[in-house]
């Protein structure tokens, strides 16, 4: 499992290294959270987006423009703000499009969705499920397709220095 191999290399590497006031118990501290931690936030939020999906009445409210509103979500609805927020930072265009299609995204939404359900009635409540419950699965599956080949083409292109960090 990808969760814990790095955890235990680190704890391996601390207890090597190990020795009085060298940080060893801040290290030893972490690794166990994450093992810990990492695994349980994996279920929870495994088993909160399969009650997402299931409850979206069998994929009936997952229409054309369920789709397309699912769409503009992923791309200009949340691109946009980004971009916006790191104008003043100077970035390049391209790391300022790989921020925003890789940066924040996922249990927000489904955060905000569940606050509107239970402050308000809403008429349509099935139809606002589907359109998060499709937007999060579309998210999952086209940033996981496109993170590996992506960062391999940001990380090439900023070591050749073809992509500027700095828009000066």
């Amino acid at each position: 499992n990808d969760g814990l191999a790095l955890p235990l290399v680190v704890l391996f590497a601390a207890l090597a290294a190990g020795g009085p006031g060298d940080g060893t118990a801040y290290w030893l501290e972490f690794v166990g959270g994450q093992i810990v931690l990492g695994p349980l936030a994996g279920i929870a939020i495994g088993y909160s987006g399969g009650r997402l999906v299931a409850l979206a009445a069998a994929m009936q409210h997952f229409t054309l423009p369920c789709l397309l509103f699912s769409i503009f979500a992923l791309t200009v609805m949340r691109m946009a703000p980004i971009a916006i927020s790191l104008a003043g930072l100077k970035l390049g265009a391209h790391t300022v499009a790989f921020i925003g299609w890789f940066g924040p995204r996922g249990l927000a939404s489904v955060l905000f969705l569940l606050i509107v359900m239970q402050s308000t009635d809403l008429a349509r409540e099935s139809e606002l499920l589907a359109a998060v419950a499709l937007t999060v699965t579309l998210s999952i599956i086209l940033h996981g397709v496109t993170a590996a080949p992506w960062a391999r083409i940001y990380g090439r292109a900023a070591g050749n220095g073809t992509v500027s960090t700095d828009s000066t």
